[in-house]
């Protein structure tokens, strides 16, 4: 029997052999599929970290950007509080000027205007007159030939030339109002 045991211990021998084949094959290639699956999961974890990273310098971005926009808008808010402010106080101060004062201006004003046959409705408060604007006109070389406006509203500052229905409306809130938009740029370079 010593044949077949040596043909048994043969056969034995190279299953053996066979399976150990086998068997490393199937470890390197298991360790082959791992190795290439620990890639690709370091991959993915260097992609997410890399995305995590790029989506939170996006956010801080957003969140500062945010908060930059919150300070220049409580900025302009205070510059136009502040402008408000400036030309309420120019408003008062005209309002508010001497009856001298008030006729240097209107004269100065009505000369340059030259009107002719207009309706004048002027502030009570400062004591001036029709006759006193066409005695100004009048020394001045123009017609001087305004009269007293029918019309019966009291302004603060100012006057209102009327003719044919048409108004010509140079009340100090008017002229202040017309005259912001062109002045707050210097006002603004004067105050900041």
């Amino acid at each position: 029997m010593s044949g077949l045991d040596n043909l048994t211990a043969k056969i034995l021998e190279d299953a053996n052999k066979r399976a150990s084949e086998i068997t490393g094959a199937a470890d390197d290639q298991a360790k082959s599929i791992l190795d290439e699956a620990t890639d690709e999961a370091n991959r993915d974890k260097d992609r997410i970290l890399t995305d995590a990273k790029t989506e939170a310098a996006r956010a801080a971005e957003q969140v500062t950007l945010g908060k930059t926009l919150a300070v220049r808008d409580q900025n302009l808010d205070a510059k136009q509080q502040t402008l408000d402010k400036v030309f309420a106080s120019a408003l008062d101060s005209l309002n508010n000027m001497t009856e001298a004062n008030f006729k240097k201006f209107l004269f100065a004003y009505l000369i340059a205007l030259d009107p002719d046959g207009d309706e004048l409705l002027l502030p009570e408060k400062f004591g001036v007159s029709v006759d006193d604007a066409n005695a100004a006109l009048k020394a001045a070389g123009k017609k001087g030939n305004l009269v007293k406006s029918s019309d019966s509203r009291t302004i603060q500052g100012g006057f209102i030339l009327s003719k044919n229905g048409i108004e010509q409306n140079n009340t100090f809130e008017s002229l202040v109002a017309f005259y912001r938009y062109e002045l707050e740029s210097e006002v603004l370079k004067l105050l900041y």
